[in-house]
């Protein structure tokens, strides 16, 4: 038993090793992706945004507003004039609205105003009212 504990004692200090840590910084939630943009429930803002990535409305949002992506929450309202290339109208929208790539209206959704499309699908629940222009024919009038 004495060479045993002789042979541990004898053997080579171990030294602590930090497993599965990476000094790389951690990736960011996509809810902290810059130019997001979040108009909660609840809140009633006025203004013009810019320099703005994705926007999600649940409250009430009147503003002149050009991003990438625009979701309306069905809590959402948004009045005023927007400019987006894929837009996503589950709440209400009143104004003018420019999707350059994709627009979808969800069951429960509503547009109201001048709208101009790329790509259009509208569920059943889902309505838009107003004038509506394939944006490819408006190039060629």
């Amino acid at each position: 038993m004495a060479m045993i504990s002789e042979r541990l004692h004898r053997s080579p200090a171990v030294r602590p090793q930090t497993v599965g840590v990476s000094k790389a910084p951690a990736a960011k939630r996509p809810e902290e992706a810059p130019g997001r943009l979040v108009i909660g429930k609840g809140l009633e803002i006025s203004g013009e945004i810019s320099q703005c990535s994705v926007l999600k409305v649940a409250g009430l949002l009147r503003a002149k507003v050009e991003v990438e992506e625009l979701v309306v929450e069905r809590s959402g309202v948004f009045e005023g004039e927007a400019s987006a290339k894929r837009v996503r109208v589950a709440g209400r929208f009143t104004g003018r609205l420019k999707a350059g790539s994709e627009l979808t209206v969800v069951a429960g959704g509503r547009i109201d105003g001048e709208v101009s499309y790329r790509g259009l699908q509208v569920e059943p629940g889902g309505v838009i009212s107003g004038t509506m222009q394939e944006m490819d024919e408006a190039k060629h009038s």
